[in-house]
């Protein structure tokens, strides 16, 4: 009986364990199992030349030099898909296994810019 006493206090201790590290774990967020960012939405105004600059340089690889897609899906009319606010979310943050997160390559002014010149294809 002492051995059977033994085993339940042994798995006891086991399941209180897996909970507690279950409960350590913090929550994940649908982008790539990081903490999502606030997507940033500021009033500035929208300068097209360095919104393309952005695009050339992190997205027209993937998107296309027409925003046609490749890679990734077509953007030519994805401001009648997506509000402003959700593609600086998406650009922020990525989105599944593709896309990938610019929170820490591109400054909020550049996702800002790239969300409203992109919100504007439709």
């Amino acid at each position: 009986m002492h051995k059977w006493t033994l085993l339940i206090l042994f798995c006891a201790a086991c399941v209180l364990g897996a909970v507690a590290l279950i409960l350590a774990i913090p929550e994940q967020s649908a982008h790539d199992g990081e903490a999502a960012q606030e997507p940033v939405v500021e009033d500035i105004p929208l300068n097209v030349a360095a919104a393309e600059e952005v695009y050339s340089n992190n997205c027209l690889s993937c998107h296309g030099d027409q925003l046609q897609g490749a890679f990734g899906p077509e953007l030519a009319t994805v401001g009648s898909r997506l509000s402003q606010e959700e593609l600086a979310d998406i650009i922020l943050n990525g989105q599944g296994s593709m896309m990938p997160a610019f929170k820490d390559g591109l400054s909020k002014e550049e996702i800002v810019n790239l969300a409203k010149w992109l919100s504007e294809h439709k």
